[in-house]
C-alpha cells in the first residue's frame, strides 16, 4: 500500500525465482547456475535500491531491510575478493559468508521487530480513534434525547392546540390544550373520538 511498484516489482521477483527454480529441474545444470546467478544478482541490487527509496520515503522498516543486504553483500564482497586474491587472508575475508548471514539475519529480526512494533501503534491509534468516534456517537446521541425531551415539554405545555393529522382528516396525535378546547380529557381520547376534523 505504501509502494504498489516496489510491491509489484518484488512479487514479479519471487514469481521469476519460482520459474527458475522449477526450470532447474528440466534444464542444462551449468545453464540454470549462470542464468540464476545473474538473476540472482540483479535481484539483490533492485532490492537494494527498493529498500533505500522506502527508507527515504520515512518507511523505518526499510532501514533495517537495506542494512542487511548492505552488510551481508559487503561480507560476501569481502570474502569473494579474498577468493580472487584481491585481499589478503584475514578474519573478516575467512569469514565473511558466515558474518554476512549473521548482520543479515540479525539486522531482519529487528526489522521485523520494528515491523511488529510499528502495526501494534497503528492498531492501538485506531482503537483510540474508535473508541473516540464512539464516545462522540454517545454524546451526539444524550444530546438528541435530551433536545427531544425539552421538545417534548414544550409540546405537552403549550397553551395552543398542536396536533398531527392524516390527509383525510384523522389526527395523529395532539397535545393536552387540543383536548382541552375540544372538551376531551386526554389527547388520547380526541383521538378515539374524532374521525374527521372536517365535520
Amino acid at each position: 500500500e505504501r509502494a504498489p511498484i516496489f510491491d509489484g516489482l518484488l512479487k514479479f521477483a519471487t514469481m521469476t525465482s519460482i520459474w527458475l527454480a522449477i526450470l532447474c529441474l528440466f534444464a542444462d545444470y551449468r545453464f540454470t547456475i549462470q542464468l540464476s546467478t545473474r538473476v540472482t544478482m540483479i535481484y539483490a541490487f533492485a532490492s537494494t535500491l527498493i529498500g533505500i527509496a522506502l527508507w527515504r520515503r520515512g518507511y523505518t522498516t526499510a532501514r533495517y531491510y537495506t542494512l542487511a543486504w548492505g552488510v551481508y553483500m559487503g561480507s560476501v564482497l569481502f570474502a569473494l575478493m579474498h577468493l580472487f586474491g584481491v585481499l589478503p587472508y584475514n578474519y573478516l575475508t575467512a569469514n565473511g559468508f558466515q558474518i554476512g548471514a549473521f548482520g543479515n539475519v540479525l539486522l531482519m529480526s529487528l526489522g521485523l521487530a520494528d515491523r511488529i512494533n510499528m502495526q501494534k501503534k497503528e492498531t492501538d491509534a485506531a482503537r483510540r480513534r474508535a473508541l473516540a468516534a464512539r464516545e462522540e456517537a454517545v454524546e451526539a446521541n444524550r444530546r438528541a434525547l435530551s433536545n427531544l425531551q425539552k421538545f417534548r415539554r414544550l409540546y405537552e405545555n403549550a397553551s395552543e392546540g398542536i396536533f398531527q393529522c392524516t390527509l383525510d382528516g384523522r389526527f395523529i396525535s395532539g397535545n393536552p390544550s387540543l383536548a382541552n378546547v375540544f372538551g376531551y380529557d386526554s389527547p388520547e381520547e380526541l383521538i378515539e373520538a374524532v374521525h374527521d376534523i372536517g365535520e
